[in-house]
This record gives structure tokens, C-alpha cells and sequence, in this order.
């Protein structure tokens, strides 16, 4: 982490992209992820991106984990770093993305904050994301609902919940890439 740091304070024209490792499938994190039982099972498709959380972390505890993601953030975000992406000489539009992609950072940094807080107060939210309980957390549960709006009544909860599984015929992202080109190689020419 220090060395990622150092690498936003010295090149302020670079913005990284800070993520969370989100399994989708069909990748071999995914494929990883599933066999280690490390997916949150209950977590909608929804939250499958950063600032939530999908699965459980191996070698951190999920607040450790928020912090780190939270300063890495931070740092790309800072007021300091804004004031060196703006007086640089780069082009005009590069210096105003750097402006707006500040701001986004900024209001992502209120969201992690808040999952962070929720992680150190409330045992409930806490366990789901360590992975020993599986009941759906009520915060989760009332900003899908906020999301789908008047839809939300319609749509039960276990419909909510991906289907997690690895194809029995093919356990490895690379054997499924595999057959899908072998399908692809099939078809007449026209029609690829």
C-alpha cells in the first residue's frame, strides 16, 4: 500500500483506478472465489461493485480492508493532489476530468465511511461480511429496495440472490473459453 501511494504522490498526471475484487463469473477469481466458498452467497448482483463488498477478504479483517481501500482513495482524491492535477500542463480536458473524477471519489469516500462504520458497529453487518452469518443485512436489503423503487415488491427475496455455481462440465475459466471458440469455430462464416 505505501508503495501504491508513493506511485499517486509522485505522478499526479496518473489516476489509478482503486477497486474492490468484485467475482464475476466466467473469471478465474470467480472460479477461485467459489471453490474457497469465499462469494457471498446472499449479496444481490447489484452490490458487485466498488464501494461493496461480495466476498470475504483472506488476509484482512473487512475493516482493516475498508481503511486500506479508504486511504488509497483518499490519496488519489486529496485536495493536495486536485491542486497538483489542476496546475499541471496537461490538456484543459484532462485537468477538468481530474476535477470531476475528484469529486466522484469524494462521494464514493462517503459511502465506503459509512460501510466502514457499519462494519465497527453493528455485529449483524459485521458477520455477514466476515462470512459467518447468512442473513441478508437490512442495510443492504433497504438500498436494493430504494433502487428498484415500486419494483422492488414484485421481486422476492431469493430472486434477489445470484446463482453462484461452476459448470460440472467445465471447473476452469480457461476449459469454457475453450469450448465457446470450439463453438464459434462451428458456426458457417456468415454468421460470426
Amino acid at each position: 500500500m505505501t508503495l501504491t501511494k508513493e506511485f499517486i504522490r509522485r505522478l499526479p498526471d496518473v489516476w489509478p483506478t482503486i477497486n474492490i475484487p468484485t467475482p464475476y463469473g466466467g473469471t478465474p477469481l470467480y472460479d477461485q472465489l467459489y471453490r474457497e466458498g469465499r462469494i457471498l452467497r446472499e449479496m444481490p448482483f447489484m452490490f458487485y461493485s466498488t464501494p461493496y463488498l461480495p466476498i470475504t477478504i483472506e488476509h484482512y479483517h473487512p475493516i482493516a480492508f475498508y481503511d486500506h481501500v479508504i486511504d488509497l482513495i483518499s490519496a488519489t482524491a486529496s485536495w493536495a493532489m486536485l491542486v497538483r492535477r489542476i496546475a499541471g500542463r496537461g490538456p484543459y480536458r484532462i485537468r477538468f476530468i481530474h476535477a470531476v473524477r475528484a469529486i466522484s471519489n469524494r462521494s464514493e469516500m462517503a459511502e465506503l465511511r459509512r460501510i466502514r462504520s457499519m462494519l465497527a458497529s453493528d455485529s449483524q453487518f459485521r458477520s455477514f461480511h466476515e462470512g459467518r452469518s447468512p442473513g441478508f443485512p437490512a442495510f443492504y436489503e433497504r438500498l436494493f429496495n430504494r433502487h428498484l423503487g415500486r419494483l422492488a415488491e414484485t421481486l422476492p427475496h431469493q430472486m434477489r440472490q445470484p446463482v453462484l455455481e461452476l459448470p460440472a462440465s467445465a471447473p476452469a475459466t480457461g476449459r469454457v473459453l475453450a469450448e465457446a471458440e470450439r463453438g464459434l469455430d462451428a458456426l458457417p462464416i456468415g454468421s460470426r
